[in-house]
């Protein structure tokens, strides 16, 4: 009988461990992985925090739109809402990402932030319209385009900006220098008491000429005489012969002498 009984003592024993051992397995798995206590309590932290982020900034953004209660001006940008007070006291920007400082925690890469911003001060009808800017060409020392009554556009190209404001026609220029043919150009627009618009982008392209014309040319001329662009090269065949010239600077004209027609 002493036997019998040691015997069931090892094998309640190793039931028991067995049943620890599975008790272990699912305490694991319900507290790890991707569904786990631990990721849901860090997915829960996250999401708090970014929740956070959007009202602390929506908030600040209201209040730096308000002309009156800043310093007079109206020309809010995204930079404005990374540099206040408001902003920097919770959190500060690393390698184009916005990390929560109490958190020490990543939260969101500011493209994708100001996008999500965007949005929602569209769906309230406080984010301006991106304006409508015409082509512009490698000789125009103006740009132009049409925009909402009395905003300002923002012109930047390479670092420099250019300002102006939409008149009562809607519509707006602002004087520029010359561009190089691929050039990009962003312009923006700002609506009093609204967020800066999105930007419309424009690339600078070549001039084309306009048509040359050719005066009327009988049998005993020897020479070609037309107007065209100042400075321009002109180029015409005759047969298989190829005659040139050079239009004058300031009267328009060009002559291709020594012709035999």
């Amino acid at each position: 009988m002493k036997k019998g009984r040691k015997g069931l003592t090892l094998i309640a024993l190793v039931v028991t461990i067995i049943v620890l051992l599975i008790v272990v397995a699912i305490a694991i798995t319900l507290t790890s992985g991707e569904n786990g206590l631990f990721s849901k309590a860090s997915a829960s932290s996250y999401n708090n925090a970014l929740a956070e982020l959007y009202d602390r900034s929506y908030a600040e953004i209201s209040y730096l739109v308000i002309p009156d209660k800043v310093d007079g001006t109206d020309n809010f940008n995204f930079e404005n809402l990374y540099n206040s007070k408001g902003f920097t006291t919770f959190y500060e920007i690393k390698n184009g990402k916005i990390w929560d400082k109490n958190r020490k925690l990543e939260l969101i890469g500011k493209e994708e932030f100001e996008k999500k911003i965007r949005e929602r001060f569209e769906k309230e009808g406080k984010e301006s319209a991106k304006p409508i800017v015409n082509a512009i060409t490698n000789e125009d020392t103006k740009i132009s385009g049409s925009g909402q009554i009395g905003a300002t556009i923002y012109v930047n190209i390479g670092g420099n900006q250019y300002v102006g404001t939409v008149d009562n026609n809607a519509k707006w220029n602002i004087t520029i220098p010359v561009q190089t043919v691929g050039t990009i150009i962003n312009v923006t627009q700002k609506e009093k008491e609204k967020i800066v618009s999105t930007e419309t982008m424009v690339e600078v392209v070549k001039a084309k000429l306009e048509p040359i014309t050719i005066n009327e040319v009988i049998n005993t001329d020897t020479n070609i005489m037309g107007s065209a662009r100042p400075n321009a090269n002109i180029s015409i065949v005759i047969g298989s012969t190829e005659y040139t010239g050079i239009a004058d600077g300031s009267r328009k004209i060009y002559y291709i002498n020594n012709i035999t027609i």
